[in-house]
């Protein structure tokens, strides 16, 4: 579905169903609301609710007495959200691509390649940690002849990605608005309100920094855990690698998540040829 500046109609008539006025009683019943061409007439002001305008509750008394998932469909879908859907997939993603190389990790170190018994141990497992629990236990009665650093550096590498789970996990788990009190100002927000400790966990945070710190040091420890597969797989022709450094939360705009591209200059039309 593309980001659009206005929500699709969709949201709209969920959001006319449930507590408008135009409806009778106001019970919440799921029909189709009696005057849609009045509701649909201010769509511009109900693109980031949702919900009917000519509702008999205010937002400030909706949002006050009553979470209405229907009105959150259409923020997802609002160009206001871009930025942070793009942060959270990239994070999905190379959170998935560090446990792929972890993965291979495991079937090194207990066979010295690839099988497929240690990929069938490992995936098993449905927890995240406890694929990692595997691997310190397979790190901690390694036997073969390894560096000094062997030991501290994969311990280390799994300790790290437990750091990366937790914010990773308020990341995802956490449900994002846009306050229907204050529609005007665009602003994303972790939901608060009701009680989720991980929401909460994020609410004193930039957003979009934490997303992408997340992502960042993804990226380098499954950077750093291939690099040490090769260095185990290659009998010492490839150096250990060093430990990367943390990336920072860089904060920034949500309207520039990322530097733009530099657009290429159109081709020059041909000289003309001078008979």
């Amino acid at each position: 579905m593309e980001f659009d500046q206005q929500a699709d109609t969709l949201p709209l008539q969920l959001g006319c169903a449930l507590g408008c006025r135009h409806l009778g009683k106001g019970d919440g019943s799921r029909s189709h609301c009696s005057t849609p061409q009045s509701c649909a007439g201010s769509r511009k002001e109900s693109s980031l609710t949702g919900a009917c305008p000519q509702g008999e509750y205010s937002m400030a008394r909706r949002s006050k007495n009553l979470p209405n998932s229907a009105r959150g469909i259409s923020w997802y879908t609002h160009a206001v959200f871009k930025p942070y859907a793009l942060a959270l997939g990239q994070l999905a993603l190379t959170w998935n691509s560090l446990h792929e190389s972890l993965s291979f990790l495991f079937s090194v170190i207990l066979t010295g390649g690839f099988a497929e018994q240690p990929f069938a141990v490992w995936h098993e497992l449905k927890a995240d940690r406890a694929q990692r629990d595997l691997l310190v236990g397979a790190v901690k009665g390694d036997q073969g002849t390894r560096p000094s650093v062997f030991e501290p550096d994969l311990l280390w590498l799994c300790g790290q990605a437990g750091r990366v789970e937790e914010a990773r996990n308020d990341a995802v788990h956490s449900p994002l608005w846009i306050d229907d009190l204050h529609p005007q100002r665009k602003h994303v927000q972790p939901r608060t309100e009701f009680g989720h400790k991980r929401a909460r966990n994020l609410a004193k945070k930039n957003l979009l920094a934490e997303f992408r710190w997340c992502r960042d040091y993804s990226i380098l420890l499954g950077q750093f855990a291939d690099d040490i597969r090769l260095s185990l797989t290659t009998e010492g022709h490839q150096s250990w690698p060093q430990r990367p450094r943390e990336p920072a939360r860089r904060v920034s705009s949500a309207k520039s998540p990322h530097p733009q591209a530099r657009k290429e200059a159109p081709p020059r039309p041909p000289a003309p040829s001078r008979g």
